[in-house]
């Protein structure tokens, strides 16, 4: 296998075709051409900083967040962004949102609730409660029947079409990590130790632990075709682990401190991992050979997310410094 990651393909910019959204503590959205680096628009309407931004899936709706305690809905496709829905009645800030797999739902958390509202009449539906504790990570089934959200020590599973709290998945410590497999059926949560479960989303019972983590797991993700999970912990190292038979390849090795996040590139091929200290790895999901390290460019301070885009033919990190990095992946087939 061969690649070539080039680090200069595109430095953005700004607050710091393909859409790019970016959005910061300046209240200001901001839209890019990911092929040309060219800054499209500005959206500056909300009235506090933006504290989360997500397209939906079909890539028609784009959906913002604010201290402003507002979610808003964009067509983002017309100059300038036209204004869908405005969310208004959260009694928090909200600090995450995702939409539903179909587009019709969006979650939004107010600091200690989940509220659900439909996308096309902006109708609020029943507020889902998160006990008093801090909403962590969150997540749409694949099907988009059931919601996961995770209060501190727990994991909720709500069936959004009746607002009924189906299970409540108990654990000893906060809630890192939250991630369904492909096919909806199974619950992979990581925690504050350093092991791994795995759940029946139906049944609401704990199957298979996976261990072999030294410390607090961070990340979880199921590879594309639901037959691995990769993990990201804080022991500085990433596991690669069979869901069926729980067990894992060797630990990728290489981050000098513990891990931020783990993701698969789109076709399955590629785990790319990341660290706060500005450190990119990715590595061939096969057999955890490094593929290419990133590290260092420009002064960058600190790596807050990293994707790939829908092709997974782009790698794109944002960064706290108020810069956004791309870099154009080309991969060979045989891996």
């Amino acid at each position: 296998m061969t690649s070539n990651w080039n680090p200069d393909i595109r430095w953005l910019e700004g607050h710091g075709e393909e859409v790019l959204a970016s959005a910061s503590w300046d209240r200001t959205i901001r839209l890019w051409d990911v092929i040309t680096g060219e800054k499209l628009q500005k959206i500056e309407e909300h009235d506090s900083e933006v504290t989360a931004l997500v397209f939906s899936r079909d890539g028609q709706l784009l959906a913002s967040a604010s201290g402003d305690r507002t979610v808003r809905l964009w067509d983002y496709r017309t100059k300038p962004a036209g204004e869908i829905l405005k969310l208004e009645g959260h009694d928090k800030e909200i600090t995450a949102i995702a939409f539903s797999p179909d587009g019709q739902l969006l979650a939004s958390v107010p600091w200690d609730a989940v509220q659900p509202w439909n996308t096309t009449t902006g109708e609020r539906m029943q507020k889902l409660e998160g006990g008093g504790k801090e909403v962590g990570p969150l997540a749409f089934s694949p099907n988009g029947k059931v919601l996961a959200a995770a209060p501190w020590d727990a994991v909720q599973l709500w069936d959004i079409a009746t607002g009924r709290e189906m299970h409540k998945l108990q654990h000893r410590w906060p809630v890192r990590a939250i991630a369904f497999s492909p096919d909806g059926r199974t619950l992979a949560t990581g925690v504050n130790d350093d092991i791994i479960r795995l759940w029946d989303v139906t049944t609401g019972e704990e199957g298979r632990k996976l261990k072999g983590h030294q410390l607090a797991v961070r990340a979880v993700a199921f590879s594309p075709n639901g037959q691995l999970l990769a993990s990201a912990s804080e022991d500085e190292t990433i596991r690669l682990w069979n869901v069926t038979t729980g067990e894992s390849t060797p630990s990728f090795k290489g981050h000098r401190e513990g891990l931020t996040a783990v993701t698969f590139s789109p076709n399955g091929r590629v785990l790319v991992s990341w660290l706060w200290d500005q450190e990119i790895r990715l590595w061939k999901a096969t057999t955890g050979e490094e593929i290419q390290k990133i590290e260092g460019y420009g002064g960058i301070t600190a790596v807050a997310t990293v994707v790939f885009s829908s092709d997974g033919q782009v790698l794109i990190a944002t960064c706290d410094d108020k810069a956004i990095m791309l870099w154009k992946a080309t991969i060979d087939e045989e891996m």
